[in-house]
């Protein structure tokens, strides 16, 4: 088994704490008007969403951020973007 950014982050002991439940494998979906996403975390009670993003899924450049943030804002959730070398920082850049 490959192991992903999200996978490293749902190891660490405080993440099911925080970050909630792992879903984005496809076990949460927040609709808008214009597209469906699935983060990659989602805190249970919460409209908090952690999203995980580096190379290996999202290749994205930094600084777009921005508009995924805005996304979950105007959906009613507040998102929390962790780029993948930062992965070893979580717990001190969300806790």
């Amino acid at each position: 088994m490959e192991w992903t950014p999200e996978r490293r982050a749902q190891q660490a002991e405080w993440a099911q704490d925080y970050l909630g439940r792992h879903t984005g494998a496809g076990d949460f979906f927040i609709v808008g008007e214009k597209r469906t996403r699935n983060p990659d975390f989602k805190k249970h009670g919460e409209n908090k969403v952690v999203e995980i993003y580096g190379k290996y899924w999202h290749r994205a450049e930094r600084g777009l951020e921005h508009e995924t943030i805005q996304w979950y804002r105007e959906a009613g959730f507040e998102c929390i973007i962790v780029w993948e070398d930062e992965v070893e920082r979580l717990e001190e850049l969300v806790v």
